[in-house]
């Protein structure tokens, strides 16, 4: 029995908890490489609403996109916590959009140590 948690909590190739391990990766990569396709639109409608004069921020629009990305699910439960991801997928975006503030109008994070 032992031997079975310990091969558990290792990860081993052969444990449950390595197979989940592997398919949140595989999910990890699709979602990384959707949010480089959402954050290069982001980018895009940025100059757009530059060259427009529209404000960055559409409060009605990112409220929309959030209740439509929560209804969506299947699992009511999971609404709220995707709902505050979605919030911070948001606020990345804006920040793209004009990097110079972010709402509270102070200077953005435009910087990021990216983790090896």
């Amino acid at each position: 029995m032992n031997a079975n948690l310990n091969s558990l909590e290792s990860g081993t190739d052969d444990s449950p908890l390595a197979d989940c391990r592997e398919q949140i990766s595989l999910i990890d990569m699709q979602i990384a490489l959707l949010l480089e396709k959402r954050l290069e639109l982001a980018r895009e409608i940025g100059r757009i609403k530059e060259s427009a004069g529209i404000p960055v921020r559409d409060e009605n629009r990112e409220s929309e996109v959030i209740e439509m990305v929560a209804e969506s699910l299947s699992q009511p439960v999971l609404r709220a916590p995707v709902a505050r991801i979605y919030r911070r997928i948001m606020r990345e975006c804006r920040l793209l959009q004009s990097p110079e503030q972010d709402k509270s109008g102070q200077p953005a994070q435009t910087t990021y140590k990216v983790l090896k």
